[in-house]
């Protein structure tokens, strides 16, 4: 019965559905480490880092540009994903700007380095909160070499970060369904108060 509740929790926010006031964070654990990218809109960005500079309120490619390094340190600095000792910031790889209805969003790729992946890991998704209190962040699972899973399309959302939750768990063998349920169920009503749904 809890399977089909979170299936029907699920559905109702599918997976990556790129909306303002959403950032993901793309996962594939590796044995060794975990690579992916973060996705974020550049209207999102703008409300931190203030990059619309002609006020037209869009953000261009050539405004994007113009504050590339802030944007990366910002991302360096807000998502991290490490196991039980120092928080170290992920290394930043190539990146691409995508157009669609809610506007242009980002996508940067990611790596972490060597990392003990059978061991419980943290993932830090600060981006935002500090303006937009609205704001919500997803981890989205799309391979697991510990567990030996993975997911067709563009993956499982796994756990949600919030003002109040900006550090997560994610245990070593997956997150259960309980969590998976709760989450979701909240953030649903959560939708229906601030009026999204």
């Amino acid at each position: 019965m809890l399977a089909v509740l979170v299936s029907v929790i699920f559905n109702a926010f599918p997976a990556a559905a790129h909306t303002l006031g959403e950032g993901y964070v793309f996962a594939d654990i590796g044995e060794q480490g975990v690579t992916g990218r973060i996705e974020i809109t550049l209207k999102d960005l703008d409300k931190a880092l203030a990059l619309d500079a002609d006020a037209n309120g869009l953000v261009s490619e050539q405004e994007f540009a113009a504050a590339e390094t802030r944007v990366r340190d910002y991302i360096s600095a807000n998502v991290s994903i490490h196991g039980a000792g120092e928080r170290s910031a992920l290394t930043l790889g190539a990146h691409s700007l995508h157009n669609l209805e809610v506007g242009k969003f980002l996508a940067v790729e990611y790596e972490t380095g060597d990392l003990d992946t059978s061991q419980d890991l943290l993932i830090t998704y600060q981006m935002i909160f500090e303006v937009d209190d609205t704001h919500r962040g997803y981890l989205v699972l799309q391979s697991n070499a510990v567990t030996g899973e993975s997911w067709e399309g563009e993956g499982e959302e796994t756990l949600i970060f919030t003002p109040g939750g900006q550090v997560r768990e994610l245990p070593a063998d997956g997150v259960s369904l309980w969590t998976s349920f709760r989450d979701f169920l909240i953030h649903g009503v959560w939708h229906i108060w601030i009026g999204l749904d």
